[in-house]
């Protein structure tokens, strides 16, 4: 039986709350006929509920696919500590072959960034179990992230180490997976190889589509009829340009009486935002809800919300989690954004807009107008694009097509 090795950090399980994109992807391989590890840290900063660990290895089996879990010392995701918690995932990487009576010898090897700190150590792994396929995928373009978003130097000592990581990944690796279709050109100008470029975005499962009807299922949360339900899900953070959408909440003028907003997630910004929007009634943040409850909120909606910053980084490419949540909902989306070729835009399932307080209010009197049979319409072409493109089942076949054929 031919092994793969799926090494990234933050990949869980679906009972982690995070990081579930290598388990779906895993699955049609398991059915083929391969043995898949995943080697992931057990109590990363991004579950919800991390492994249960006795010792630096954990082994545990979920639903067919064997994880492997690194027990990492704690640390603080908005300090250096994080970076210092990726070496010593990377330098554990280092001891896998004592542990080959429980997880096999890989065949394939593939490394998820971020972290790209495994990588020269798979390298060496490569050559030392005489693997046939090294590849890396790509889901944060660096040092494209802090460079753009952050305003950090290109001489900054940790951008500079990164920009060199990067190139050397993508040199060494048998093929390149990308998240984002539009990074073929920077990274194929890197490579030096058209053929190493792979497409594989994020997507959902089938599992997700059959839960997106609530069958009678109902959360404790109390909406008002009437009224144009916009939803967002997901993290209340920096990198998700949400401030103009609160500056609309905190100024709504005309949509007061025909707008409520459902915020559902969690992250440093939510105090923030709660603070700013205080003694506003159409708005309610419900904290962050299991993946199962995403489908139920998601049905009470008419309006699904995402936006982004004006960066030239999107520009090559965007493939956040909830535009497939929201897509395979069937419910339109106001993407408030500029310039970025994103799935609403592709699968024409709703409006973009740019990432404004006046244009997102004009984006949602744009869709009170259509009415509802015309919104349904939008939501149908969203599903449709989603099942056609996005389903994990797919794309998993298509994930074994690069690690296995040259």
């Amino acid at each position: 039986m031919k092994c793969i090795w799926i090494i990234n950090q933050f990949a869980g399980t679906p009972q982690s709350g995070w990081g579930e994109r290598h388990f779906f992807l895993s699955k049609p391989a398991l059915e083929a006929g391969y043995r898949v590890i995943i080697i992931s840290s057990g109590n990363n900063h991004m579950f919800d509920r991390p492994a249960v660990m006795t010792g630096l290895f954990t082994y545990q089996v979920y639903e067919g696919i064997e994880y492997f879990w690194v027990n990492i010392p704690k640390y603080n995701p908005q300090n250096y500590t994080r970076f210092l918690a990726m070496f010593y995932f990377a330098i554990s990487i280092f001891l896998l072959p004592l542990h080959t009576k429980k997880i096999g010898k890989p065949d394939y090897l593939l490394l998820s960034s971020m972290s790209m700190f495994p990588f020269p150590v798979l390298v060496f792994l490569k050559r030392y179990f005489n693997s046939r396929k090294l590849v890396f995928e790509v889901r944060d373009l660096w040092p494209l992230t802090p460079l753009h978003l952050m305003g950090y130097s290109s001489r900054n000592p940790m951008i500079w180490f990164l920009s060199k990581l990067e190139k050397y990944c993508y040199r060494k690796a048998d093929a390149v997976i990308s998240l984002f279709e539009e990074s073929c050109e920077y990274i194929n100008k890197i490579t030096g190889v058209p053929e190493k470029f792979h497409w594989i975005p994020n997507g959902i499962s089938l599992d997700f589509l059959k839960q997106s009807k609530s069958n009678g299922r109902s959360l404790n949360i109390r909406i008002p009829k009437n009224r144009l339900i916009v939803c967002y899900t997901g993290t209340l953070g920096f990198a998700n340009a949400l401030d103009p959408l609160f500056e609309l909440i905190a100024d709504q003028q005309d949509l007061s009486d025909q707008v409520f907003f459902l915020i559902v997630g969690d992250g440093y910004k939510k105090n923030n935002y709660e603070t700013q929007v205080l003694g506003i009634k159409n708005v309610l943040f419900t904290g962050k809800l299991k993946k199962e409850e995403v489908p139920l909120v998601l049905e009470m909606s008419d309006v699904c919300f995402i936006s982004w910053h004006k960066s030239p980084l999107y520009h090559h490419g965007v493939s956040a989690n909830k535009y497939f949540d929201y897509l395979g909902s069937g419910k339109p989306i106001l993407s408030a954004q500029e310039g970025i070729n994103d799935p609403v835009k592709k699968s024409g399932a709703g409006l973009v807009v740019k990432n404004e307080s006046v244009d997102i209010a004009n984006g949602l009197r744009k869709f009170i107008k259509m009415g509802k049979s015309e919104r349904d319409k939008l939501g149908e072409m969203g599903r449709n694009y989603v099942i056609k493109n996005h389903i994990y089942d797919d794309l998993g076949l298509k994930l074994i097509d690069v690690l296995t054929k040259f």
